[in-house]
């Protein structure tokens, strides 16, 4: 939830308490939004001591500047409180001033109620922030220092380049494309799948073998199944029709192979809606967009995140095998580079095209 601060004493309801900022209720306390709440994910934390470290021309701080900055700040015989949020520390004078970072290995961590603004994008995996435990403490009337806290980090945002060959740069923007899929979404092994009851294209996955294993699949999902031996027609493309149920699933095969029953059950890999099936999923990057767009420089900057994407119901803080496909009208071939994103920046993907040798243009 968010967090306020009351302006006036008086009373509150359960309707005001869902929402204090709007005091819905019967309550006559008055309240206004808390200015030291901060956004970490998709949370609101409350702390009391703000660290702007943008310097005038507005650049934002590395770890290592903060930290000495801070330090700095905290040698100073003069105030260096900005209070201006009004918010009751009044003349804080930096030598008597409580610290407000350290480090931990290569972590920087504040001190409790201490978050920072304005600290370089680039060290967001580096910074544990601690906040302000209301319920379990509050703060200590003489120094305002949280009696309680809770370390926070930002989810983890991987990033990296993916990098271009230049028979995909030299084509016009307007007619190069390059996409970003997940490989699958779920591969799951089994060993002992089975196939009955199939008719036309039709038949039913069972899977008793490996109870439970596939019960996360969905109506509609799409299913690229290897390792059939005993009838490998059974192998490819199939999209569900139903939900599981007691360890089966109605399927269609929808690669132009009917099925075959087989009850001997063969170890198989079943990926869920896989690459270059109609259930394939586009990534998104950290703004929930699509990994989608015109080839409009030699190196593309993408991200991804890691921590909390849970795309078509896939793991969340867990590597993801994603695929890149690119084309240029006449410029390059069709050309899918393979990729693991991991929990890291600074990752780089190689999309070199080949020549396109069969486009002609005939106006």
């Amino acid at each position: 939830g968010r967090w306020y601060r009351c302006t006036g004493a008086g009373t509150v309801d359960t309707t005001d308490i869902n929402d204090l900022g709007v005091m819905g209720g019967s309550g006559d306390a008055t309240f206004e939004a808390f200015p030291g709440e901060r956004l970490i994910g998709t949370e609101y934390f409350a702390f009391n001591r703000i660290l702007d470290v943008k310097d005038v021309a507005l650049v934002s701080a590395r770890i290592k500047e903060i930290h000495s900055w801070a330090q700095y700040k905290c040698r100073q015989a003069a105030d260096i409180n900005d209070d201006i949020n009004g918010d009751a520390w009044g003349t804080v004078n930096g030598n008597i001033a409580l610290a407000f970072t350290t480090f931990v290995g290569d972590m920087l961590h504040t001190a409790r109620g201490v978050f920072i603004d304005g600290y370089n994008a680039n060290d967001t995996p580096n910074i544990t922030f601690w906040d302000i435990e209301v319920d379990t403490g509050g703060v200590n009337v003489t120094t305002l220092y949280p009696l309680s806290s809770v370390d926070h980090q930002f989810p983890f945002i991987s990033y990296g380049n993916i990098n271009f060959s230049s028979n995909f740069t030299d084509e016009v923007d307007a007619t190069t494309r390059f996409t970003m899929y997940f490989q699958y979404i779920t591969s799951t092994a089994c060993t002992g799948v089975k196939i009955s009851g199939s008719a036309g294209a039709s038949a039913v996955i069972d899977y008793t073998g490996d109870a439970g294993k596939l019960d996360h699949l969905l109506t509609n999902d799409y299913l690229r199944i290897t390792g059939f031996t005993t009838e490998s027609g059974n192998n490819g493309l199939w999209k569900c029709t139903g939900d599981p149920s007691t360890n089966t699933i109605a399927a269609d095969k929808v690669d132009g192979v009917n099925p075959t029953d087989e009850a001997i059950g063969d170890a198989c890999t079943v990926l869920e809606n896989p690459f270059e099936s109609p259930g394939a999923i586009i990534v998104d990057d950290e703004t929930d967009t699509d990994i989608d767009a015109e080839i409009d420089a030699s190196s593309i900057p993408f991200s991804f995140k890691y921590t909390t994407n849970v795309q078509g119901g896939r793991t969340a803080d867990s590597n993801a095998e994603v695929i890149v496909v690119a084309l240029a009208y006449d410029g390059a071939q069709y050309t899918i580079v393979n990729h693991t994103i991991t929990k890291t920046t600074g990752q780089t993907i190689t999309v070199n095209g080949i020549d396109e040798l069969n486009y002609e243009d005939v106006v």
